[in-house]
């Protein structure tokens, strides 16, 4: 019998929501690696995906220079924020690579949209209250 393997539907499929804001800390805790780890793989898509960028509050244009950005990267992280992260973590589980990572993210854009967040979110949430 063949089998498909999605990568993109297994890290949905284990994904974190969290269900309200957390520090990077926190979600080190929950996904069981360092704040480091967690600080990483926020970097990488800091940069590859502008709606987990803007969810960091905007820092006043006076800051910019002094914090080497519009965005206060040391706020909580929103649960949309966790949940991306989340979604890198078993990326890096699967892959091992940095590269293929990388190349799976540039591929596969559309699974880390706030949109596919709250898609994700409504079916947990009600697979959680057809088991109550």
């Amino acid at each position: 019998m063949t089998q498909l393997f999605s990568l993109g539907r297994y890290i949905l499929d284990n994904a974190l929501f969290a269900d309200a804001p957390m520090t990077k800390q926190a979600l080190a805790k929950w996904l069981k690696t360092s704040r480091p780890t967690i600080s990483r793989y926020g970097g990488i898509v800091y940069y590859k995906f502008s709606e987990f960028r803007n969810d960091y509050p905007e820092l006043d244009k006076s800051l910019w220079a002094k914090k080497g950005g519009s965005r206060d990267r040391n706020a909580l992280l929103t649960p949309y924020q966790s949940w991306v992260i989340s979604l890198i973590f078993t990326s890096y589980k699967c892959l091992r690579n940095e590269k293929a990572v990388g190349q799976f993210l540039d591929s596969n854009p559309y699974i880390f949209t706030k949109s596919k967040y709250h898609q994700e979110l409504r079916k947990q949430s009600s697979l959680n209250q057809v088991a109550i």
